[in-house]
């Protein structure tokens, strides 16, 4: 299946990090550890900033774009959504990841791709790999939340 990536920008580290990406968002946030080259996709900028305003907290992000050789070092799939900056794990400071993965669940359904990490307490998205609901590891797939 081909997939889509639409308006992905390209930003420095450390030279735009305050760059303001939306209301609550900075390019610093996405910064890829031993890398200066940060990609992020428009669309994950604006999911993020939607679920903020819904839950009306400030947001953490763990992990926004990876460069490949992070993205290894973490563990990370070898067609993982960070590499293309399609992909965020967050977590919000009074919530649990379940809580916060039932909510953004009813927010956006199967248009985005939503994972649930309850021992580390963060959830991640991406618009890469729609429909993908994934629940403490990417090799156990369930249906809902």
């Amino acid at each position: 299946m081909a997939h889509v990536i639409k308006n992905v920008m390209c930003y420095f580290y450390p030279e735009d990090k305050d760059v303001q990406l939306s209301k609550n968002f900075k390019v610093g946030e996405f910064h890829s550890r031993n890398n200066s080259t940060i990609f992020v996709e428009q669309e994950i900028i604006e999911t993020l900033q939607k679920i903020r305003n819904e839950i009306g907290q400030p947001i953490d992000i763990n992990s926004g774009f990876r460069s490949q050789a992070h993205n290894t070092a973490v563990g990370g799939s070898y067609n993982s959504a960070h590499l293309w900056g399609c992909a965020a794990d967050f977590h919000a400071r009074n919530m649990s990841a379940p809580e916060l993965a039932k909510i953004v669940s009813k927010m956006f359904g199967r248009n985005i791709a939503i994972g649930l990490h309850t021992p580390e307490n963060y959830i991640h998205i991406d618009t890469l790999y729609r429909g993908n609901w994934y629940k403490e590891s990417l090799s156990n797939k369930v249906n809902s939340f």
